[in-house]
């Protein structure tokens, strides 16, 4: 009786140890067996191994894994040997990471193409000469196919048929002058800039006199460019100015080709003034939007791509951890032969 409790005590002491030392994986020891899913009796020996001698050690890190993948998509999976898998990964990043280099470097060139045609087709002193161009409430000459009142409700405040001063706008163009920065939405700044380069003198400002007329004194751009050059004018050329003059009104009167203009209709029953050039230059800059946009595509799918990576080999590390976790059970069986009632008592150990 009392070496059968002994035994029994003694079997279920060590049981204790063995399953103590299995589900510390910190401690990184493993049972090793003769066969998998073998069984033996508690007279069989059983030997404690440390799991970092094991070659091929079982156990996954699921932190080494989600690294991995966070690094370079499918490398977790390469880690828990799924190769094939990791291979997909690794593919779908590789054409992501194409698609955004190549498009950027695509979109890089159509950039400097916009540019270099603004810089031919749009001009500042032009715009500055021109902007009052279409202000006469009747047509001073000019040969339009569209008529002259249709023009000039582009430029007009509709409320009280008021023409847009030069500086009347949210949108401005930004420059250089004398050192110092100028926007021409600057009521106090640009207008005296406006009046230097046009050689017109305040009066012609006041809507109260009898000689009111905004509209430029010199005809020659040279002059203009000429006076702009000597106060050190500079051109904020930025995405902003790009952006304004394709597609703003007040812009308009630097394009160089304003004698061939049309109307059309924006598609909200809004009509917009629009020329060759100014269409030419808003077609490449809807081309590079849309390249930039395959680009930004291309950069989103390589952080998905990551992202399910990540999460793909979160579940099968957990998943392979649990296949080859190691079992141990204990089962005692009963001889009523025996003073004690137990015949013998068997340790099943496995992996998975």
């Amino acid at each position: 009786m009392k070496f059968g409790s002994s035994c029994l005590i003694l079997s279920i002491f060590i049981s204790s140890i063995l399953l103590g030392n299995i589900s510390s994986i910190e401690n990184k020891f493993i049972y090793s067996l003769l066969s998998s899913n073998q069984d033996t009796t508690f007279k069989d020996s059983i030997t404690l191994v440390s799991g970092s001698n094991i070659p091929g050690e079982k156990f996954k890190s699921l932190g080494k894994t989600m690294l991995y993948s966070g690094i370079l998509p499918g490398l977790g999976q390469v880690y828990l040997g799924k190769w094939e898998r990791g291979l997909i990964y690794l593919v779908l990043d590789a054409v992501a990471a194409g698609v955004w280099y190549q498009n950027n470097i695509r979109a890089e060139a159509r950039k400097k193409d916009y540019q270099s045609y603004a810089a031919d087709h749009w001009d500042f002193a032009l715009w500055v000469r021109d902007y009052y161009k279409w202000w006469p409430e009747n047509n001073p000459g000019y040969d339009y196919d569209t008529s002259w009142v249709e023009i000039r409700d582009v430029f007009i405040n509709k409320e009280n048929d008021y023409y847009f001063d030069i500086w009347d706008h949210s949108h401005s163009i930004d420059f250089d002058w004398q050192g110092d920065k100028v926007s021409s939405s600057d009521y106090e700044e640009f207008k005296d800039i406006y009046t230097e380069l046009c050689a017109i003198s305040l009066s012609q400002f006041d809507p109260l006199a009898n000689n009111y007329d905004p509209q430029c004194n010199i005809d020659d751009i040279e002059d203009i460019r000429r006076v702009a050059i000597e106060n050190g004018f500079v051109l904020d050329n930025d995405f902003h100015f790009h952006e304004g003059i394709q597609k703003y009104p007040n812009y308009f009167a630097g394009w160089d080709d304003t004698d061939r203009l049309y109307l059309t209709n924006s598609g909200n029953n809004n009509t917009i003034i629009r020329s060759p050039n100014q269409t030419a230059f808003q077609n490449i800059r809807t081309d590079y939007n849309r390249i930039k946009i395959l680009a930004g595509r291309g950069g989103n799918f390589m952080l998905i791509n990551r992202f399910v990576s990540v999460i793909d080999a979160l579940f099968l590390t957990k998943k392979w951890n649990s296949k080859h976790a190691v079992k141990l059970n204990l089962d005692i069986y009963p001889d009523l032969r025996n003073k004690s009632g137990i015949g013998g008592m068997k340790l099943i150990m496995g992996w998975g």
